[in-house]
């Protein structure tokens, strides 16, 4: 979430998608589809439409708009594991998220309902592996919250939990990057994301304010949250920990910091959950001063390079992960754009695309699958605030 854009939103209306004079859209197939979050309000600066439908070239990586809905702010969106439902966070002060129903034939959203988030200004929506709930991590509410998702049409139930972020607060500034003015809030917990680990018997929280992740079982019956037995582990003071990613099937978390731009090597206990830490690197080049945000971390299919967008310092860098799962910076990237916040893969694992939300555009990248590095295409795609990107396969 923008520092400068962490403001209280007002929701927005739906409108259907544009169809034909018949009522329905022609059939597409699906292949190279993908959902894009844009903000929308004037409180937060945003241009963009609400969600929009666009498709992927498979041999440019070039973007086409298909069609676009629009909705509050939905700067994280998330589809379920059956590719029926597709799941949109509504940034705002009385934070709220919605539940649409994907067309099996032209792909376009019907809102179904939706329903409060627990808590303000939420920054991350993720889908339990089982489909039964949708987990959402508020900013500004320091808390996160479970949904239970309605069957068989997968509308939203309000919480069946909210949990809020405890332990000290972080120091306004980390010591392991003293040149970084662009300082993250640590006035109070700041939940940035949540997510179940590949087995589903775990719930990960990342606290932006409180340097620190959760961790959690949660109960499949209730949608109920209970600390672990090793219930946190803690980050580098003022740090400000994001986003993570599995890998290592599974049994690694790697996990960004926006304040110092450093990534946290940590395995994971699939059985117990723990969290043991083993290495720490920065993930901006060496010998960089000065301020950056960093923003999100994407692994690729195969394991073997995890990639980090860096906001002032509009760029992306590439880290090798070896065998044992240690990281080695060996790149970094240009994004053609301002302020990158998501980047995602395609489902071939060739294109990375990066949204520059204050830019206004979605730039691709042909993926090196020898050695991870990026090649700009040359394509871009003009569309307003693009935060979020979910591909539909």
């Amino acid at each position: 979430m923008s520092l400068r854009r962490r403001t209280l939103l007002a929701a927005g209306l739906a409108a259907p998608w544009a169809r034909s004079a018949t009522g329905r859209a022609a059939p597409i197939e699906r292949q190279g589809l993908a959902y894009v979050g844009s903000y929308t309000s004037a409180e937060n600066q945003g241009v963009g439409p609400g969600i929009t439908l666009v498709r992927m070239e498979p041999h440019s990586g070039a973007l086409s708009k298909i069609a676009q809905v629009t909705t509050g702010d939905p700067s994280w969106i998330a589809i379920d594991p059956a590719r029926r439902n597709l799941y949109a966070l509504d940034e705002k002060s009385d934070g709220a998220v919605s539940a649409w129903a994907i067309d099996p034939g032209d792909f376009s959203l019907r809102r179904l309902n939706e329903v409060a988030s627990g808590g303000a200004a939420p920054a991350y929506v993720s889908v339990h592996p089982s489909g039964r709930y949708v987990l959402c991590a508020n900013y500004m509410g320091g808390n996160i919250s479970v949904l239970p998702v309605r069957q068989p049409d997968g509308q939203l139930a309000p919480a069946a939990d909210i949990v809020p972020g405890t332990g000290p607060r972080g120091p306004e500034h980390p010591a392991t990057a003293p040149d970084n003015h662009a300082k993250s809030d640590h006035a109070a917990s700041h939940m940035h994301m949540v997510r179940a680990d590949p087995t589903g018997r775990f719930v990960l929280a990342v606290d932006a304010g409180r340097d620190r992740i959760d961790v959690f079982s949660i109960d499949l019956a209730t949608g109920r949250l209970r600390a672990a037995a090793r219930p946190f582990v803690a980050l580098e003071p003022g740090s400000a920990p994001r986003h993570l990613v599995f890998g290592g099937h599974g049994r690694t978390v790697y996990v960004l910091s926006e304040q110092d731009s450093a990534i946290d090597a940590f395995h994971f206990d699939p059985v117990t959950g723990a969290l043991t830490p083993f290495q720490r690197v920065r993930s901006l080049p060496l010998g960089f001063a000065g301020s950056n945000l960093a923003a999100e971390l994407v692994i690729s299919a195969d394991g073997r390079f995890l990639y980090a967008t860096q906001r002032l310092h509009d760029s992306i860098s590439v880290l090798a992960i070896g065998a044992d799962g240690r990281l080695r910076l060996i790149d970094e990237t240009w994004t053609r754009g301002d302020y990158p916040r998501n980047c995602t893969i395609d489902p071939s694992g060739r294109f990375l695309f990066c949204a520059n939300q204050r830019g206004d555009s979605i730039t691709s990248f042909r993926i090196d699958q020898s050695s991870g590095q990026l090649a700009f295409t040359g394509q871009y795609f003009g569309i307003g605030s693009p935060v979020t990107m979910s591909f539909l396969s």
